[in-house]
């Protein structure tokens, strides 16, 4: 069997994890749906110092390669992420966006496009998601001219801001982002998901598979799972793939949901912020101490002689005892 990825390590890091049935996997990543639907690029970028996969995934975003070449690789099951479309887009010629992939980001092209001030849309920008929705308009029909009895699988690849040990936290504010970037998926998926129709299907994996893994090849990140996830997604992709079911796999619902126990850590994380706020207390200011009153004429208490001896220069030392014996004589009289 031949299988076709549009989306990220979410899915692909899946295929590492133990043996399996596919004898090809064609990945295309780091370019956004809204690139690919875009015009080519007015101002070409510079890739004479990338190679390799990072040479391809470049030339793939530029050149809006990948929906050809996923549909002429004759697939049997294509998989769908949005991983990537939390990377950043650069306009390189009245919308002609491209990908702010690590990869393009190392070439020339890319800081001088930045030094330049041309137009960027960061992944939550309110012109993101509506160029997403036309770029699905755009897309899918092209996806629709595979086979009939391919299906197209959405890995729902939620953030996830639990890490599988304990004793290595990911930092504070996860599950805030963790949501907000979930719901960012609901939305694109579902749109992807109406356009497609019948021929879609989604996997979402199970609740308690849902950690990121510390020890993961790439680090801890909230989209690097653990070990338990990927053999659920590569059980979910040979059963689809050979037209069988599975448990985690099902039909598109007309409007996809995050996970809701995220949702309730985000709450909670929010709730004990605001609680550790309404407990904090200013720390009390020591009082100053008094200073000691003169106990007898002529002389300095012993503690205030030490200070005195320590820091006024001798040239004005006796000045400094001749005050003090003339305020010993005014209090006794």
């Amino acid at each position: 069997m031949r299988v076709a990825i549009w989306g990220s390590c979410a899915t692909r890091d899946a295929f590492e994890v133990r043996e399996h049935s596919f004898e090809a996997i064609d990945y295309f990543a780091r370019s956004s749906w809204i690139a690919q639907a875009s015009a080519p690029p007015a101002i070409r970028l510079d890739v004479s110092a990338l190679s390799g996969f990072a040479l391809r995934m470049v030339l793939e975003d530029v050149d809006r390669l990948i929906v050809e070449r996923l549909v002429d690789s004759n697939p049997d099951l294509v998989v769908i992420d949005f991983i990537d479309e939390r990377m950043d887009l650069l306009d390189a010629g009245v919308g002609a966006w491209v990908t702010g992939s690590t990869y393009a980001g190392q070439t020339p092209t890319w800081a001088e496009l930045r030094a330049l001030g041309v137009p960027a849309l960061g992944r939550y920008h309110p012109f993101r998601e509506p160029l997403f929705r036309a770029a699905v308009d755009q897309i899918a029909p092209r996806l629709l001219a595979l086979p009939p009895q391919v299906p197209v699988m959405l890995n729902l690849a939620w953030y996830t801001p639990i890490s599988s040990d304990e004793s290595v936290s990911l930092p504070e504010g996860s599950a805030a982002k963790a949501v907000a970037a979930n719901q960012q998926i609901a939305r694109l998926a579902t749109w992807v998901a109406q356009a497609l129709g019948d021929r879609c299907v989604y996997f979402q994996a199970a609740e308690p598979t849902m950690r990121a893994d510390p020890a993961h090849k790439w680090g801890l990140d909230m989209f690097h799972y653990e070990t338990p996830l990927y053999d659920d997604l590569i059980d979910a992709m040979e059963a689809t793939a050979a037209g069988e079911t599975h448990p985690l796999v099902a039909p598109c619902p007309q409007q996809f949901v995050p996970p809701a126990f995220i949702e309730r850590l985000a709450e909670q994380e929010q709730a004990q912020a605001r609680e550790a706020e309404r407990q904090a207390v200013v720390a009390p200011v020591p009082p100053v101490p008094a200073v000691p009153a003169v106990t007898s004429p002529g002389l300095l208490p012993t503690s205030i002689t030490s200070r005195v001896g320590s820091w006024i220069p001798k040239s004005i030392k006796p000045q400094i005892r001749d005050l003090y014996r003339s305020l010993g004589r005014n209090k006794n009289q």
